[in-house]
């Protein structure tokens, strides 16, 4: 969904996924780029290009090389609980001046910016493929 929202208000959308036969899948739901987030190099070239990642997985990932990911003043949501303690360093969080919000969204939060999309943009179904 966050995919989706992203690419409805017009935003340049890179997907990261562990399997690539998702790439597809994500350039369905609007994803500009798509990732392999178990490639540690193909992030790294990112580097500083981000303003927003939002993690939605409870598996480990090279932390140190997303948050490296972020433009200064970039933000990473964490949604959900990571399972894993998340080895980052505190000189990346510093240099790139990247702020970590942890927070569960508030009700009002999702629905006040559900209320600004245009209806029938979004919907949490997959996209259809033709056969």
């Amino acid at each position: 969904m966050a995919v989706k929202f992203a690419a409805a208000y017009g935003c340049d959308v890179t997907a990261f996924t562990s399997s690539e036969s998702k790439f597809d899948e994500a350039k369905g739901f609007g994803a500009t780029h798509v990732v392999s987030s178990k490639d540690s190099a193909a992030i790294k070239k990112l580097a500083g290009g981000f303003d927003l990642l939002i993690s939605t997985v409870n598996v480990p990932l090279d932390w140190e090389a997303l948050i490296n990911a972020l433009a200064p003043n970039g933000r990473l949501h964490v949604v959900g609980a990571v399972l894993e303690p998340m080895p980052v360093s505190a000189f990346s969080l510093l240099v790139g001046s990247a702020p970590c919000p942890a927070r569960r969204p508030a009700r009002r939060w999702r629905s006040r910016r559900c209320s600004i999309l245009p209806r029938g943009t979004t919907s949490p179904r997959r996209p259809s493929t033709s056969r």
